[in-house]
């Protein structure tokens, strides 16, 4: 129960602390805080070019809350208390899963406000048959399987501009090759704590467009 306290103090103290930032800043400081060499979502490089790689990813499970439109700040703490919440045993389980990674952002731009989908990967040992959350807000969405073209890079990816700056990289990377990605619709990742200073492991997923 101690553990269970000090997580969820340091999660709060972590999330006051961005009170003034948007989702994706909360995103990468308050929950990549508390994640670190934790089990990481799977899948098979299946290409690689020159700057990106090919990936494809197997259907999986992912714990999800819901934000359209801009994304206020007094919505943070409710988004992220309640994920960790499910994976702490706010589940008709009542169970602890424990972290995995990446923590992932969906993010839709085709209609006339923005959709932002804030998820965690539920964790291998309950990829077959995830507990259902308690909390109204929180969901299970199963990914389908996707193709993806991403690159790893580093620093600190803190609001909204940074990711969408590496997706504009990225996609003329992809271009370049004579590939063709999604860019209205993608996926930002996160997989080191914000204490992690070197060697940092941040990603952007373009769904890959058929040829």
């Amino acid at each position: 129960m101690g553990g269970r306290y000090v997580v969820a103090v340091s999660l709060i103290l972590a999330i006051l602390q961005n009170l003034q930032k948007n989702m994706a800043n909360a995103f990468s400081s308050s929950i990549g805080s508390l994640v670190s060499e934790q089990p990481i979502a799977p899948y098979q490089v299946i290409n690689r070019y020159k700057g990106f790689e090919e990936r494809v990813y197997e259907s999986s499970a992912w714990a999800c809350t819901e934000q359209r439109g801009e994304y206020r700040d007094q919505d943070q703490i409710s988004v992220f208390l309640g994920l960790f919440a499910y994976i702490n045993g706010e589940n008709d389980k009542g169970i602890n899963m424990g972290m995995s990674t990446p923590v992932s952002i969906y993010y839709d731009n085709r209609g006339s406000s923005q959709l932002f989908e804030a998820c965690f990967y539920v964790h291998p040992s309950q990829q077959n048959n995830p507990p259902e959350p308690t909390n109204n807000n929180v969901f299970i969405r199963t990914r389908p399987s996707m193709t993806v073209y991403t690159r790893e890079f580093g620093g600190f990816a803190t609001d909204q501009s940074d990711w969408l700056s590496e997706a504009r990289k990225l996609t003329r990377l992809v271009e370049a090759a004579g590939k063709s990605v999604q860019t209205d619709v993608m996926f930002w990742n996160a997989y080191d704590a914000p204490v992690k200073f070197w060697n940092r492991r941040n990603e952007v997923w373009l769904l890959k467009m058929e040829e």
